[in-house]
């Protein structure tokens, strides 16, 4: 994101996010799709 908004434009939306996710696994997201919580000690 840095390198499309520069650092500035970065930090001015830091904090502003509506959802924050580790992504643990690759693939698609769909509407509709099961998203469901892990338990905090199951990734490092």
């Amino acid at each position: 994101m840095e390198a499309v908004l520069g650092e500035s434009g970065l930090n001015a939306m830091r904090g502003d996010g509506g959802l924050t996710a580790r992504v643990v696994e690759g693939g698609r997201m769909r509407v509709g799709g099961a998203v469901f919580p892990l338990r905090p000690d199951s990734f490092p």
